[in-house]
């Protein structure tokens, strides 16, 4: 990072005497958090108050060139029962806990510089070096104190036509879970580890051998109705993962249909060739595919949402928790199925929107299913998570005028049910079966 950032402020010092060119950019936000998790009775609640927020500043030098920065900030009020695990099972909290990581963070306070770039644009191609914030499938900006961060070089092409395209050279990332820049390799393992193949605690955090990413992305607007995504993501002695995502939409009736399928197939070593600390197993465990399935409907202000999702039988599909959200169709808040085969899920979810001159009042409710393998089966589940259903509804509220202008308000909640046999293990359980949670976020924005 020090020699990006050297680089950087070297052509900020050269570039800046260009006064009448010149235009500032600050923006900024603060959010306040208050999180509990409700277990069964018998098993220990979970809850957490923090502020976290950052503050980015622009700077467009002339027509073609822009720099920027941003830090971001965390604040621990010691509103939390988070130090000490469950007497029963020996578990920490999970989501309270991915707030304030206590690992890689000491003290009430923790800082993190997530951007620093140089951006040059000339036509519809730009070229981004430094440290930057892209969203992709895989890689993307996940709204917790960090954002999943990169470091490396990245080309964007948006044309006039049918195609645009994107390339990015990664060679650092910085996870939510510290908002450190590290090695790729270096970052799995900070988000947990799981079980390997056998059933052991794996052990192959800080044991990954990963030098860089490569990505590639091509879109293509057949016409009004179709489009086609493609992504590709080659991790160097790791894994490759190719993301193929069609699209129909129907603008005059509202509706909208889109299918995705992912392989990923291990790359070299999958990690390390010592098999204890590899990432991705050799044999039946060096391929996995993903198909899923959306279809939307316009209702007015409203959206209603169906999606499929199915992981087939085959090896583990291991997409990092580490480097942003789960891209499956089935997804919703707080559920991960990251390290399992044949899986299984269904949610139907609904968006509205009201919105006049004083504010904007959104809300959405979900309800899913996921079936998973059982939990004892190391080998098709990771992490151990059981089969669920999760049942969501979140109100938010922006405010455009008066005292509170630049203000939002959200109230998340969330149940989470039981459907497996657990066989009386309360490990598989808590936080992640017959919960209740919430999560209070109070923002402003300049």
């Amino acid at each position: 990072m020090r020699q990006f950032t050297f680089l950087i402020f070297t052509l900020f010092l050269v570039f800046a005497p260009v006064k009448a060119q010149q235009r500032d950019s600050l923006k900024a936000q603060l959010t306040n958090r208050y999180m509990h998790t409700y277990n069964a009775p018998g098993l220990k609640n979970f809850q957490l108050g923090v502020s976290h927020g950052h503050v980015f500043y622009g700077r467009k030098l002339n027509d073609w060139l822009n720099i920027g920065a941003q830090v971001n900030g965390l604040i621990h009020y010691g509103i939390d029962n988070i130090s000490e695990p469950d007497a029963i099972t020996g578990s920490g909290p999970i989501y309270e806990g991915n707030l304030w990581v206590r690992k890689n963070m000491t003290g009430r306070t923790h800082f993190g510089l997530t951007q620093i770039y140089l951006q040059a644009s000339l036509g519809g191609h730009s070229i981004t070096v430094g440290q930057f914030l892209k969203n992709t499938p895989l890689i993307n900006i996940e709204p917790w104190p960090f954002p999943n961060a990169m470091e490396g070089v990245w080309y964007e092409q948006k044309g006039r036509g049918k195609w645009s395209f994107q390339l990015g050279f990664i060679n650092r990332i910085a996870p939510r879970q510290s908002g450190r820049f590290a090695n790729i390799g270096r970052t799995l393992g900070e988000a947990g580890t799981g079980r390997d193949v056998f059933g052991q605690s794996s052990q192959y955090a800080g044991q990954v051998n990963s030098d860089f990413i490569l990505v590639g992305n091509a879109h293509y607007a057949m016409d009004k109705n179709w489009s086609f995504d493609t992504w590709n993501y080659f991790a160097d002695n790791l894994f490759n993962v190719f993301l193929l995502e069609p699209k129909w939409q129907s603008d005059e009736k509202g509706w909208r249909v889109m299918t995705k399928f992912i392989y990923q197939q291990k790359v070299g070593e999958g990690g390390n060739e010592n098999p204890l600390f590899t990432y991705m197993e050799d044999g039946d465990f060096a391929n996995a595919y993903y198909l899923g399935l959306r279809i939307e409907k316009k209702l007015g202000e409203g959206l209603l949402q169906f999606n499929l999702s199915r992981i087939a039988d085959q090896g583990r599909l291991l997409l990092p928790k580490e480097w942003g959200l789960e891209p499956f169709y089935a997804f919703q808040r707080r559920t991960r199925v990251e390290g399992a085969a044949d899986v299984f899920g269904f949610m139907i979810k609904y968006q509205h929107i009201w919105e006049d001159d004083r504010g904007k009042l959104r809300i959405f409710a979900s309800a899913g299913r996921t079936d998973m393998p059982t939990p004892f089966d190391a080998a098709r589940n990771k992490f151990g998570t059981p089969s669920f259903s999760h049942w969501d509804f979140s109100p938010r509220y922006d405010f455009k005028q008066g005292l509170f202008k630049n203000m939002s308000f959200e109230l998340y909640t969330a149940l989470r049910f039981l459907a497996d046999d657990i066989q009386g293990n309360k490990s598989f359980q808590i936080n992640r079966n017959n919960i209740f949670h919430i999560d209070a976020i109070l923002s402003w924005r300049l």
